[in-house]
């Protein structure tokens, strides 16, 4: 696999996400103006069913997507369509059930457990009702566009993305633009996954020949992806709780306004995340293709992710940190300067690892080994939670953050040892390779801290000489860290193949 195509694939990821991402931000001031904040809480409540809706298909979308992937790596064709087959039949059974309780229950739920107004609970119940119809849709626009990622047809799976992405987002707009009712707009929100659905079928149809012969629903070949998917569903509920604490934490023992000064810049940390899994999305089906046929480009594309990675995030996050006080200042004012600022930098040292740690997960998924996922996390859990109880209690919010940092380091590390026990040729020749970029970036950090230490918050000199080391990083990354392949396949990108001066 070349790296132009790693990259690309990569960059249609990030933007893929990026976008919708961005629109967001603009659309939401418009859509609280026009709704106000109960019906943008239901319309916020609709779209966060559909994103809980993927628990319900049992790993069995990821488990296709591995599974498809290695099909195609080894040259079984037969396989591709009846994994393709039986998990869509499994995900249509499982939708439409799942659609049905939850159609009933919802009766019940806008009068007992949710604290709602009496003259939203018809909206909310309306709401509701809908989001059990798109239960089916949503699982199967799931799958099928699984399926293009084991292809990796990215450009064709971003594509329906940012479309349906953004007609999510437009539905409502465009209702308060033309004065359409509430319910019409949620019926148009519901309608957006019905034809996503639909959309990724067809392309799948078109960009994947062997799905255009029906295939029989076939249970080995669902036991198999249910073997798989059950450890992935596993990951999902363990990192759930892992993910929720630190917040939960806060919440309780510190109060709301606490959980405001955290989830601002943790926010801002998580969306940095779309870089380090568009590029694992990415590898996903590479890793997977070639876990059987060729185990050592495996390796070799382990090394180069980790090492995108490293060298694109560590300038970024580090001239963060070491502005982040005058960042946080100049954009929120100086409450927030002072109260997320070191939250900021204390989560940025986190980030970088957890980028380097999803290359790790995704690659033992590839190798399909999710239950080392598994025990990486039961391992992390109890020691995680009583850090992050102890930081919070005596440490405030940068005591929350210095125990998330805490645990996806160790992950980071855990996980790297797991890859190692599993293919330990792979290990030693990603360290090996990656060791000059390590090297560099303990320099780039070691800068960091002395600018950090003996320049003054506000000063502007700090500013600049932070811009001047991240610049200088950049430099001696692209012509020392680098391969020569890897330049032209960023030149290959950006049409500049003619420039080989460096």
């Amino acid at each position: 696999m070349h790296s132009t195509t790693i990259i690309r694939n990569s960059i249609l990821n990030i933007v893929g996400q990026g976008i919708p991402i961005a629109l967001s931000l603009i659309a939401l001031p418009i859509l609280l103006k026009n709704y106000g904040a109960d019906q943008l809480g239901i319309l916020f409540l609709v779209w966060m069913l559909f994103g809980s809706f993927a628990l319900l298909d049992f790993g069995v979308g990821k488990a296709a997507t591995k599974y498809v992937a290695e099909a195609m790596g080894v040259g079984d064709r037969g396989a591709i369509a009846q994994i393709g087959w039986s998990a869509a039949w499994f995900q249509l059974g499982i939708g439409v059930i799942a659609g049905g309780i939850m159609a009933l229950l919802s009766l019940a739920a806008a009068e007992s457990f949710l604290t709602i107004p009496e003259y939203l609970r018809g909206d909310v119940q309306y709401a509701m009702l809908l989001a059990s119809s798109a239960i089916p849709f949503v699982l199967l626009s799931s799958h099928f566009m699984g399926l293009l990622e084991a292809g990796q047809h990215f450009a064709a799976l971003n594509l329906i993305r940012m479309i349906f992405s953004i007609a999510s987002l437009a539905a409502p707009l465009l209702g308060a633009v033309i004065g359409l009712s509430f319910t019409g707009v949620l019926f148009w929100v519901m309608f957006t996954r019905a034809a996503q659905a639909l959309m990724a079928f067809s392309i799948v149809l078109l960009l994947v020949p062997e799905m255009r012969e029906v295939a029989s629903f076939k249970m080995i070949r669902l036991r198999l992806l249910l073997q798989f998917g059950g450890w992935v569903s596993l990951i999902s509920l363990l990192a759930f709780p892992l993910g929720q604490l630190d917040r939960l934490l806060i919440t309780s023992l510190l109060g709301i306004h606490a959980l405001t000064s955290y989830s601002i810049p943790f926010d801002i940390m998580m969306r940095v995340m779309i870089v380090s899994q568009g590029v694992a999305q990415a590898v996903f089906p590479i890793f997977s293709a070639l876990n059987k046929s060729d185990p050592c480009r495996a390796a070799d594309i382990h090394t180069r992710a980790t090492r995108y990675l490293l060298i694109f995030l560590s300038g970024p996050v580090c001239f963060t940190a070491i502005n982040a006080h005058y960042l946080l200042g100049l954009w929120l004012g100086p409450d927030y300067e002072r109260a997320s600022a070191t939250v900021l930098q204390v989560l940025g040292v986190g980030v970088v690892f957890n980028s380097v740690s999803m290359v790790s997960y995704t690659s033992l998924l590839g190798k399909g080994r999710p239950d080392l996922i598994v025990k990486a996390h039961l391992c992390e859990g109890l020691p995680y939670c009583l850090a992050a109880f102890l930081g919070v209690r005596y440490w405030g919010v940068v005591g929350s953050a210095a125990a998330w940092t805490g645990r996806v380091v160790a992950d980071a590390l855990l996980l790297t040892y797991l890859n190692r026990q599993v293919n330990p040729e792979a290990s030693h020749q990603a360290f090996g390779e990656n060791r000059p970029v390590l090297q560099t970036l303990a320099v780039l950090i070691s800068l960091a801290l002395g600018i950090g230490l003996f320049t003054e918050r506000g000063e502007p000199r700090r500013l600049v000489l932070s811009g001047i080391t991240c610049v200088g990083f950049a430099i001696v990354a692209w012509r020392h860290l680098l391969e020569s392949s890897d330049r032209r396949a960023v030149l290959s990108l950006l049409s500049l193949r003619h420039v080989t001066t460096w």
